[in-house]
């Protein structure tokens, strides 16, 4: 990993995001710069059939569950894709125009909003690894005032450019990892 990609604002833990996004001094119709070596990894990565599978079921399910957000999602990344056609997005079967690979050992991230997705969109956060999901890992939605189970292999859909958030950490010898998927607001400003 590049420097820039572990301690972050949202928590110490090595991270990779890929996608179309605007703001943050990129220009428009680019992607988040990557090293030739995380291009590997990411196309790996995005066709492997299980996480091509996992993808889909997100994307899937933010249609059953907000079909207008998803609808809006969509129509925007194809707007963008058409008008700029060297931008492609990171799954086909996805509306969400950005992912991130959380890498631990033990993701735990800060207390945090992220500020720059789309206030009224639905951050996906898949949690991953081997944990007891009863002593750690839990999600907690610290604008609600609630601490959430959050065991692995399950996603869960937030607000979280509005909705303060945070997770506690698992055990010692266990580890979590997340795949995190959000709009950014300025690319659907743009």
């Amino acid at each position: 990993f590049m420097p820039n990609q572990s301690n972050l604002r949202r928590g110490d833990f090595p991270s990779a995001s890929y996608g179309i996004s605007y703001g943050g001094g990129r220009k428009p119709g680019n992607v988040a710069v990557q090293s030739k070596n995380n291009l590997r990894v990411f196309h790996s990565l995005f066709s492997n059939p299980y996480i091509e599978r996992l993808l889909g079921h997100v994307d899937r399910s933010l249609d059953l569950f907000a079909p207008q957000l998803h609808k809006y999602m969509a129509l925007v990344l194809d707007g963008i894709c058409q008008q700029y056609p060297q931008l492609h997005r990171f799954c086909d079967k996805s509306a969400y125009a950005c992912c991130c690979f959380n890498l631990g050992p033990r993701v735990r991230t800060h207390r945090h909003t992220d500020h720059l997705n789309i206030p009224f969109g639905w951050c996906a956060i898949t949690a991953l690894g081997r944990f007891d999901p009863k002593r750690g890992g839990h999600l907690i939605l610290w604008s609600l005032g609630l601490l959430i189970e959050f065991p692995p292999g399950t996603t869960i859909y937030i607000p979280s450019a509005v909705v303060e958030h945070s997770n506690i950490p698992v055990q010692a010898d266990e580890d979590r990892f997340s795949i995190v998927q959000w709009m950014p607001g300025p690319l659907c400003r743009w």
